[in-house]
């Protein structure tokens, strides 16, 4: 029993056909089957065809007759394709700060594995090329170094954009300043809310200002010595009013 080549390197999409071939003699009996990684696939005839392979289409493939323990020498079908399910990681990750390092890293699924990694930074204005590499480094990030960057990755069957990760650069310097100057303004507001309250007529210290200058004592008849005593408190009482 034979096989035509012992390796297929397709792309994915194309049309193959495996075809097996065994001599008369020994078919009498039996009858071909196929194996995938040496497990049967039930049900095929000695011509395996595949009108648009792709990846779960690849393995070690024989063919055997069936009851009896002869089988062919594998074919390896090995279905390539172009990257795809690209990804961008940032490392560390959290809140990037200025003049820290940070790393990018492009993963992607490729057969055969990408050939070269190439990353873009996206602004407002331009799309720029920054680096290549399967990582990019930033070992002193500035503010400048904020935006969106994407890679894309190329073998000989094609390429492909990664998703787009936003980087923003922090700047402690504006952060403090930022910070310093709220601080100002919750403390004048709080002063001047001490203040008014200080002058407002209608508070209740006021009030209670009011209410003991206007105390007066019951009416009852007073003796010429009570008389003397009192007209003296309230001598005291505006010589008091006049010092303040």
């Amino acid at each position: 029993m034979t096989l035509p080549r012992r390796t297929e390197s397709i792309k994915e999409g194309d049309s193959v056909n495996l075809i097996c071939m065994a001599k008369k003699c020994s078919l009498n009996k039996s009858e071909l089957t196929w194996l995938k990684n040496g497990q049967p696939l039930r049900g095929t005839p000695s011509r395996l065809h595949f009108s648009s392979v792709n990846s779960e289409n690849s393995g070690n493939y024989s063919c055997a007759l069936k009851d009896v323990k002869i089988a062919s020498h594998q074919i390896v079908q090995d279905v390539q394709y172009a990257p795809r399910n690209l990804t961008v990681s940032v490392s560390p990750s959290g809140e990037i700060v200025e003049g820290s390092s940070v790393t990018l890293t492009c993963s992607s699924n490729a057969n055969p594995p990408a050939k070269t990694y190439t990353w873009f930074q996206k602004t407002e204005a331009v799309t720029s090329e920054r680096g290549s590499g399967q990582s990019y480094n930033f070992t002193n990030i500035s503010y400048e170094d904020s935006g969106e960057y994407y890679c894309v990755a190329q073998n000989k069957h094609g390429t492909q954009n990664s998703t787009v990760v936003a980087l923003t650069v922090v700047v402690l310097g504006i952060s403090s300043a930022v910070l310093a100057v709220a601080l100002v303004v919750i403390i004048y507001f709080k002063r001047r809310g001490l203040e008014a309250q200080k002058e407002d007529p209608g508070s209740s210290g006021g009030t209670q200002e009011n209410v003991y200058a206007s105390a007066r004592e019951p009416h009852l008849p007073r003796t010429r010595q009570q008389d003397h005593t009192l007209s003296s408190q309230e001598e005291v009482s505006y010589a008091t009013v006049n010092l303040n």
